[in-house]
């Protein structure tokens, strides 16, 4: 059978099963074996460039275009998806959901950053949708249509189902994420969701320039690797990217990564109708899956003897009025202790703090000798990241502890969307996070503070910690011993009194010290800030599921009691028949594939 030939009897099949899908209620599966086979016989290649918000997706997709089309903005994200095609002349529309009903609104270039980026349309009543951009393009003219998604998890609940369900009629994905650093549990999470629903995946670590040898990109293809997860990892810089088309420097574009990344999206399009095909008939044979079960239990239920219906259906009603009360309920439990847990951290991290800060005060109030710089330095140092490891650690058991809790409420309810508890995402140089090394805390004062630049709190800290490196070169010489404490060559020291050095020094130390509390105490607040984000969207999602399928249960037990015996025999020789169908249906696709 050759590929027009395998591609008519998939075309055929997937008719079959759209139709059975239709007949047995599940218009979602009908749409997801619909959206699969569009995907086959197209002239282009859909790409669709997704990842956490703020990681540089819009800046990837002016690179592979090679011209600034795509809104960018330092303080706002993209809040729809964004599709760039090729057209004879500029053209921009934006689709809004109005009332029940939709309409295109139609604009210039210059519109875009309006239409596309949070904040600037928010009209009550009116709700973004999708924009569209057609631009004059040779990239896009020779095969492609790129998709720019907003981030995951970066503007409120369902973005990151939203994305994926985007991926599920790509042709191709290309996943965004920091070089500096491994991908945190829940983007890896997005990565696998995202490769089940999209044929094949490009991961892009972007600010490669700020890294050595790609920064994290080995240890970010292991994990993948080790979760079965096939997809390319290409360091990339998008300011090298945007330099290089500036100033037509090839050198320079050729360490932007962009050669290699657009290489790795025309190889996929080399292989794109197999691909697809391959893809479509896994998907088909899922859908197939899904309805056999869905089949073998209503004929399991026509069979069974008439049960006891007034106490399944209070059962099932008890079930539903439990499921909305943990629905409301979540966000209080969510915010409560996401609060209790940064409020708890913030009193450690000063009571660690003080008791450092009262340590050297002490030794220096008791001494009597000349101060050895670079021991008293590291020492200082040393001890800081002592009383640092343990709160970030604590907070991390305490917001686990929070978020297995929140889970409680939804582990009987099957998780369609792979959801389990994960341990929040911390800067690892706090602490040693289950399942993660440690990066820094036993290691050299020296070595801690070059890996902090990988985590997004870490860089935050940069400038404290770069302090500690240098010992807060800026503050100190403003107390006179900057020099000393910076490892530099005293100036004329012959007229000072060791006193007065030590008083110095206490005040540098009380100073440093405050400015490490300052910057832990926002790391504290940056990473509640982000639990509650990231649970938001995932308790949001499970919760409405929960409550979904429970109000479905019961309707159907309700659906279930009101019908006669004939209606039930009726209902039994009608399973039977989509029985035989969906065998034939599926013994077809099995003879395509070994085909």
């Amino acid at each position: 059978m050759n590929l027009d030939e395998a591609e008519g009897v998939l075309r055929d099949t997937s008719d079959q099963v759209v139709v059975l899908c239709r007949e047995l209620g599940r218009e979602d599966l009908a749409v997801r074996t619909e959206d699969v086979v569009a995907r086959i016989g197209r002239d282009v290649l859909v790409v669709a460039v997704t990842g956490e918000f703020k990681r540089g997706k819009s800046s990837l997709v002016n690179g592979l275009l090679g011209v600034p089309v795509c809104p960018v903005a330092p303080d706002r994200s993209t809040a729809i998806p964004t599709i760039f095609r090729h057209g004879e002349a500029n053209a921009v529309s934006l689709t809004v959901a109005e009332g029940q009903g939709q309409r295109v609104v139609k604009g210039v270039p210059a519109d875009l950053d309006g239409m596309v980026l949070e904040g600037d349309r928010d009209v009550p009543g009116l709700r973004r949708l999708v924009a569209v951009a057609e631009i004059p393009n040779r990239f896009l003219e020779s095969g492609f249509s790129l998709i720019d998604t907003p981030g995951v998890g970066g503007l409120g609940p369902g973005y990151g189902e939203a994305v994926v369900n985007l991926g599920g009629v790509a042709d191709a994905a290309i996943v965004v994420a920091d070089a500096g650093a491994p991908l945190n549990l829940d983007t890896i999470a997005f990565v696998e969701k995202l490769s089940r629903a999209c044929p094949a995946l490009v991961v892009a670590l972007s600010r490669a320039d700020l890294y050595r040898h790609g920064g994290a990109a080995g240890e970010i293809g292991e994990q993948l690797s080790d979760r079965g997860i096939e997809a390319d990892v290409i360091p990339i810089s998008n300011s090298l990217r945007r330099e290089a088309l500036r100033t037509g420097d090839a050198q320079l574009n050729a360490e932007s990564g962009f050669p290699a990344l657009l290489a790795a999206i025309e190889s996929i399009s080399s292989r794109r109708e197999v691909t697809a095909r391959v893809a479509a008939e896994a998907k088909i044979r899922g859908v197939v899956g899904a309805l056999s079960r869905e089949v073998d239990a209503r004929q399991a239920r026509a069979a069974s003897p008439m049960p006891d219906w007034a106490t399944l259906v209070a059962e099932a009603r008890a079930a539903l009025d439990s499921a909305r009360k943990d629905a409301a309920r979540w966000p209080t439990m969510l915010n409560d202790g996401v609060s209790d847990a940064a409020t708890a951290a913030e009193f450690d991290l000063r009571a660690g703090l003080r008791r450092a800060l009262k340590e050297f005060e002490e030794e220096l109030e008791l001494g009597s000798g000349a101060i050895r710089v670079e021991e008293f330095r590291g020492r200082v140092q040393a001890r800081v990241q002592t009383e640092l490891a343990p709160v970030f650690g604590a907070l991390e058991s305490r917001l686990a502890g929070v978020e297995r809790e929140l889970h409680s409420l939804f582990e009987s309810e099957p998780a369609d969307t792979d959801v389990t508890a994960l341990p929040p995402d911390l800067p690892s140089e706090w602490g040693t996070p289950q399942g993660r090394q440690n990066r820094g805390l036993k290691a050299a004062a020296g070595g801690v503070y070059g890996g902090l630049r990988g985590a997004q709190s870490g860089i935050m800290l940069v400038g404290v910690f770069a302090g500690i490196a240098g010992f807060g070169l800026g503050t100190l010489a403003l107390v006179g011993i900057g020099a000393a404490f910076g490892g530099k060559q005293l100036m004329d020291e012959r007229g000072k009194r060791a006193l007065s050095r030590r008083q110095q020094a206490r005040t540098a130390v009380r100073q440093f010290i405050d400015e490490v509390q300052v910057q832990a105490a926002r790391t504290v607040r940056d990473v509640a800030r982000e639990q509650l984000r990231r649970q938001r969207e995932v308790a949001g999602e499970r919760a409405a599921a929960c409550v979904a399928r429970r109000a479905e249960a019961l309707r159907l037990l309700e659906e279930e009691r009101e019908r006669t015996v004939a209606e039930r025999a009726a209902q039994a020789r009608a399973l039977e028949a989509w029985r035989s169908r969906l065998d034939r249906v599926g013994a077809r696709l099995a003879s395509g594939s070994d085909r």
